[in-house]
């Protein structure tokens, strides 16, 4: 699997889930990585995808990244529709 495709499957998970989580608990890039035995060495650039691509905020030791997009009329809406207060 090479960065591509990694930032395909991000972009879908996005519209699945409507966000992605990285923390040590709940790393969705790495989750993706590992079930796909891609070279962790893409973790970088996967970040960066996400860093560039989308909005995203801090929660204690996570960081949350969503579609600026969506249809939330804060940053508030969007932590109670997915649990994340």
């Amino acid at each position: 699997m090479d960065i591509n495709e990694i930032i395909q499957e991000l972009d879908a998970l996005m519209l699945e889930e409507g966000y992605i989580e990285v923390s040590e608990k709940n790393d969705m890039i790495m989750n993706l990585i590992e079930e796909n035995q891609a070279d962790v060495k893409l973790y970088k650039k996967a970040l960066g995808h996400l860093y560039s691509s989308y909005s995203y905020f801090d929660e204690e030791d996570e960081t949350f990244f969503y579609n600026p997009f969506d249809s939330y009329d804060n940053l508030e809406e969007l932590k109670k529709e997915f649990g994340i207060l």
